[in-house]
Protein backbone atom coordinates (compact mmCIF):
# COMPACT_ATOMS: atom_id res chain seq x y z
CA UNK A 1 0.00 0.00 0.00
CA UNK A 2 2.97 2.53 0.30
CA UNK A 3 3.68 2.30 -3.13
CA UNK A 4 -0.15 3.47 -3.95
CA UNK A 5 -0.30 5.71 -1.38
CA UNK A 6 3.09 7.59 -3.03
CA UNK A 7 0.98 7.04 -5.70
CA UNK A 8 -1.83 9.04 -4.29
CA UNK A 9 0.08 11.74 -3.19
CA UNK A 10 2.51 12.45 -6.35
CA UNK A 11 -1.00 12.64 -9.26
CA UNK A 12 -3.09 14.63 -6.15
CA UNK A 13 -5.56 12.06 -6.24
CA UNK A 14 -7.20 13.21 -3.16
CA UNK A 15 -7.00 12.74 0.82
CA UNK A 16 -6.71 9.51 1.90
CA UNK A 17 -6.82 7.26 5.20
CA UNK A 18 -5.43 4.05 6.32
CA UNK A 19 -6.91 1.23 8.31
CA UNK A 20 -10.42 3.05 8.25
CA UNK A 21 -13.62 1.23 10.43
CA UNK A 22 -15.92 0.46 8.20
CA UNK A 23 -18.72 0.80 10.80
CA UNK A 24 -18.35 4.46 10.35
CA UNK A 25 -19.21 4.64 6.85
CA UNK A 26 -22.28 2.54 6.66
CA UNK A 27 -25.59 3.37 7.60
CA UNK A 28 -26.17 -0.49 9.51
CA UNK A 29 -23.24 0.56 11.68
CA UNK A 30 -21.47 -3.15 10.91
CA UNK A 31 -17.87 -4.00 9.37
CA UNK A 32 -14.26 -4.44 10.11
CA UNK A 33 -10.73 -2.31 9.07
CA UNK A 34 -10.45 -1.47 5.44
CA UNK A 35 -6.71 -1.17 4.80
CA UNK A 36 -6.91 2.18 2.67
CA UNK A 37 -9.77 4.85 2.24
CA UNK A 38 -9.27 7.22 -0.85
CA UNK A 39 -11.22 10.40 -1.28
CA UNK A 40 -10.74 11.60 -4.44
CA UNK A 41 -11.32 15.31 -5.67
CA UNK A 42 -13.27 14.63 -8.82
CA UNK A 43 -14.28 12.39 -11.53
CA UNK A 44 -10.92 12.72 -13.19
CA UNK A 45 -8.58 11.98 -10.22
CA UNK A 46 -11.03 9.02 -9.97
CA UNK A 47 -10.62 7.57 -13.43
CA UNK A 48 -6.90 7.95 -12.81
CA UNK A 49 -6.83 6.13 -9.42
CA UNK A 50 -9.42 3.33 -10.79
CA UNK A 51 -6.76 2.74 -13.76
CA UNK A 52 -3.97 2.08 -11.05
CA UNK A 53 -5.70 -0.33 -9.00
CA UNK A 54 -7.05 -2.12 -12.28
CA UNK A 55 -3.36 -2.32 -13.97
CA UNK A 56 -2.26 -3.19 -10.39
CA UNK A 57 -4.85 -5.74 -9.57
CA UNK A 58 -5.16 -3.95 -6.31
CA UNK A 59 -8.70 -5.23 -4.86
CA UNK A 60 -11.16 -2.30 -4.32
CA UNK A 61 -14.52 -1.05 -3.82
CA UNK A 62 -16.10 1.87 -4.60
CA UNK A 63 -18.98 3.37 -1.92
CA UNK A 64 -21.29 6.34 -2.52
CA UNK A 65 -22.67 7.73 1.49
CA UNK A 66 -22.67 3.78 2.72
CA UNK A 67 -26.63 3.55 2.78
CA UNK A 68 -27.69 -0.05 2.30
CA UNK A 69 -24.46 -1.65 2.33
CA UNK A 70 -23.07 -4.15 4.89
CA UNK A 71 -19.40 -5.29 5.02
CA UNK A 72 -18.22 -8.26 6.68
CA UNK A 73 -15.97 -7.91 10.38
CA UNK A 74 -13.34 -9.40 8.81
CA UNK A 75 -10.51 -7.03 7.44
CA UNK A 76 -10.35 -5.87 3.83
CA UNK A 77 -7.26 -5.65 2.14
CA UNK A 78 -7.83 -3.40 -0.09
CA UNK A 79 -9.05 -0.07 -0.95
CA UNK A 80 -12.09 1.78 -0.81
CA UNK A 81 -12.92 4.60 -2.62
CA UNK A 82 -15.26 6.89 -0.43
CA UNK A 83 -16.94 9.15 -3.02
CA UNK A 84 -17.55 12.17 -0.22
CA UNK A 85 -16.77 14.75 -2.61
CA UNK A 86 -19.33 13.60 -5.11
CA UNK A 87 -22.39 15.06 -3.62
CA UNK A 88 -23.35 17.91 -5.95
CA UNK A 89 -27.43 17.79 -6.35
CA UNK A 90 -29.31 18.97 -9.45
CA UNK A 91 -32.16 19.91 -11.10
CA UNK A 92 -33.33 21.28 -14.04
CA UNK A 93 -37.15 20.96 -14.23
CA UNK A 94 -38.30 17.28 -13.51
CA UNK A 95 -34.61 15.81 -13.79
CA UNK A 96 -32.50 15.06 -11.17
CA UNK A 97 -29.07 14.47 -11.10
CA UNK A 98 -27.50 12.96 -8.09
CA UNK A 99 -23.88 12.26 -7.02
CA UNK A 100 -22.99 8.99 -5.84
CA UNK A 101 -22.24 10.60 -2.24
CA UNK A 102 -25.49 12.21 -1.74
CA UNK A 103 -26.86 11.15 1.41
CA UNK A 104 -30.69 10.01 0.70
CA UNK A 105 -32.19 13.36 3.19
CA UNK A 106 -29.75 15.76 1.45
CA UNK A 107 -31.29 14.34 -1.89
CA UNK A 108 -34.83 14.58 -0.55
CA UNK A 109 -34.18 17.56 0.70
CA UNK A 110 -33.58 19.41 -2.58
CA UNK A 111 -35.49 17.78 -4.58
CA UNK A 112 -38.98 18.57 -2.48
CA UNK A 113 -37.90 22.42 -2.23
CA UNK A 114 -37.06 22.24 -5.96
CA UNK A 115 -39.75 20.52 -7.35
CA UNK A 116 -42.40 22.55 -4.71
CA UNK A 117 -41.06 25.43 -7.12
CA UNK A 118 -41.77 23.89 -10.28
CA UNK A 119 -44.88 23.30 -8.71
CA UNK A 120 -45.74 26.86 -8.50
CA UNK A 121 -44.07 27.97 -11.72
CA UNK A 122 -46.69 24.93 -13.49
CA UNK A 123 -49.93 26.21 -11.19
CA UNK A 124 -49.14 29.94 -12.35
CA UNK A 125 -48.65 28.77 -16.06
CA UNK A 126 -51.95 26.39 -16.03
CA UNK A 127 -53.52 29.54 -13.89
CA UNK A 128 -52.56 31.92 -16.91
CA UNK A 129 -53.80 29.12 -19.52
CA UNK A 130 -56.79 28.79 -18.04
CA UNK A 131 -57.83 32.52 -17.90
CA UNK A 132 -56.51 33.15 -21.58
CA UNK A 133 -59.28 30.13 -22.24
CA UNK A 134 -62.03 32.09 -20.00
CA UNK A 135 -61.28 34.98 -22.12
CA UNK A 136 -61.32 33.13 -25.19
CA UNK A 137 -64.58 31.29 -24.37
CA UNK A 138 -66.35 35.22 -23.09
CA UNK A 139 -65.52 36.54 -26.42
CA UNK A 140 -67.01 33.40 -28.16
CA UNK A 141 -69.87 33.52 -26.28
CA UNK A 142 -70.41 37.50 -26.67
CA UNK A 143 -70.10 36.74 -30.61
CA UNK A 144 -72.23 33.67 -30.81
CA UNK A 145 -75.92 35.62 -30.53
CA UNK A 146 -75.19 37.84 -33.82
CA UNK A 147 -74.22 34.46 -35.18
CA UNK A 148 -77.35 33.04 -34.04
CA UNK A 149 -79.15 35.94 -34.95
CA UNK A 150 -77.89 36.07 -38.41
CA UNK A 151 -78.47 32.03 -39.28
CA UNK A 152 -82.24 32.50 -38.20
CA UNK A 153 -83.50 35.98 -40.28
Amino acid sequence: MKDLITFIKKNSIGTYKEDVKLEKNTTYKVGGVASLFVYPKNTDKLIILLDKLNKEGIKHKVLGFGSNVIFSDKRYDGVIIKLDNFNDVKIKDTIIVAGAGVSLVKLSYKAQKDLENLEEHISEYNINKKIEKINIDIQNLTYMPRIHKTLSS
